[in-house]
């Protein structure tokens, strides 16, 4: 797997636009799960809303599958995230995943590492668990 350049943009809580670069990281793992990131400031801090799906296009049963059997609950247990969301409005599952973004370059990318790691963990057994339920879900 190839090191994934990933910039990350502030968006304007007021106008929605991404208008400053906050940074460029090299996500040296699991950066293909990332669909989008950016970051809002809030309270001073650089609050990261990263959106992370699979790293393949998802059959029709195995969207409502993976949603099923997918423990948020476990990437929240990450001492880092602040909270992950379900967002059920796209072709592939995706979640969003909310965290303070490190000032330090290497500590940022570290983080996002883990955070990435731990949803691929976790998506991997999703995968396992409903390979043989298709019937259920057609």
């Amino acid at each position: 797997m190839e090191p994934f350049a990933v910039i990350i943009m502030k968006k304007d809580a007021e106008t929605g636009f991404l208008d400053k670069e906050v940074g460029s990281y090299m996500i040296k793992e699991h950066g293909d799960y990332i669909d989008s990131i950016y970051v809002l400031e809030q309270d001073g801090k650089n609050i990261a809303h990263m959106r992370v799906s699979t790293d393949f296009d998802v059959q029709d049963w195995q969207y409502s599958a993976i949603y099923d059997y997918y423990d948020e609950d476990k990437v929240k247990a990450l001492e880092d995230v602040l909270s992950i969301e379900a967002i059920e409005e796209e072709f592939n599952p995706l979640w969003e995943i909310r965290f303070v973004l490190p000032e330090i370059e290497e500590a940022a990318e570290e983080m996002m590492v883990r955070i990435l790691a731990s949803h691929k963990n976790e998506l991997d057994e999703v995968l396992k668990e409903i390979k043989d339920k298709e019937e259920e879900y057609l």
